[in-house]
């Protein structure tokens, strides 16, 4: 599912020196962590904008926000600051609508329609810049923030987070505290390389739901190779191929839906549905050659 919303071959590397970027950042991310990028440059090389120029500009734009922060007197204090930050992001650059599919860091700035993972991205880098500890967090389907030396949690797409009070107000933010705290078991802290996955896997999940298949499974296969541990996405990719077999068993094209279901038994000989789609498969592909 994409991060952000509920869950629902192989697309050649671009090439010249935007595709350069992108093998950059991939080799950099493959000890797990990145060490020759900043987050905001491999946010903006995952959702896509590999011409450096347009990056510069848009880091800028992120980069001056964080400096009339600094030049503003800011609580000493952690979570005073944090507060803060978290209240000027709402205000000064995530001024649109929460989208699920707005994962795009780009157009989160331009924009200012985002999702937890641009939010995330953004509250993480603007709190690092000003001193304060903070790791993103990811649970199924969904990104957030722990803040702080006391280790707080932060729904990044609920503007009014640290306003919540009073009755029924409390009350809503108390349920969704317990939410992340009952969920501890299943919550897994991110590496920047890991948070930066999930803006390829979202930009995946978009493409198979346009049935944009082979750039589906290209984008989903990068998200795994900088979060090796997402299940979700790995499971993302059976899925891709089962439905693109699918999709050309009904285009009649069905050596390559039987290729496909070939590649799915190599990944996982006991997928849910193999068995009963390879005998789709058969039942039309024979009919097609009793009609010849």
């Amino acid at each position: 599912m994409p991060h952000g919303e509920l869950r629902t071959c192989q697309r050649p590397m671009a090439t010249g020196e935007c595709g350069k970027s992108e093998q950059m950042l991939l080799e950099d991310a493959r000890n797990g962590s990145l060490e020759r990028h900043d987050l905001i440059d491999a946010a903006l090389i995952a959702g896509g904008h590999l011409e450096p120029a347009r990056r510069g500009e848009l880091a800028a734009q992120v980069e001056a926000w964080i400096e009339e922060l600094q030049a503003e007197k800011l609580p000493s204090e952690e979570i005073p600051r944090a507060k803060i930050v978290f209240t000027r992001l709402h205000t000064d650059l995530l001024t649109g609508k929460y989208d699920a599919r707005c994962s795009d860091l780009a157009a989160a700035v331009e924009t200012g329609d985002y999702n937890c993972v641009s939010a995330t991205v953004l509250y993480v880098i603007a709190l690092r810049e000003l001193g304060i500890p903070a790791a993103p967090y990811s649970r199924v389907g969904h990104v957030y923030c722990r803040i702080g030396t006391e280790n707080i949690d932060v729904e990044t797409t609920c503007d009014r987070w640290f306003e919540l009070s009073g009755s029924e107000a409390e009350r809503a933010r108390n349920r969704v505290v317990q939410a992340l705290q009952a969920s501890d078991a299943a919550s897994r802290k991110l590496s920047d390389a890991e948070l930066v996955a999930k803006i390829y896997y979202n930009r995946g999940v978009a493409c198979f739901r346009r049935e944009q298949y082979s750039q589906g499974l290209d984008l989903t296969r990068r998200s795994l190779e900088f979060d090796p541990h997402d299940d979700v996405a790995r499971g993302n990719v059976l899925a891709g191929l089962n439905n693109w077999s699918l999709s050309l068993c009904r285009e009649k094209q069905f050596e390559e839906a039987a290729a496909l279901l070939d590649e799915i038994e190599t990944l996982d000989p006991n997928y849910s549905t193999l068995d009963s789609n390879r005998a789709h498969l058969y039942r039309l592909w024979g009919k097609q050659r009793q009609a010849q």
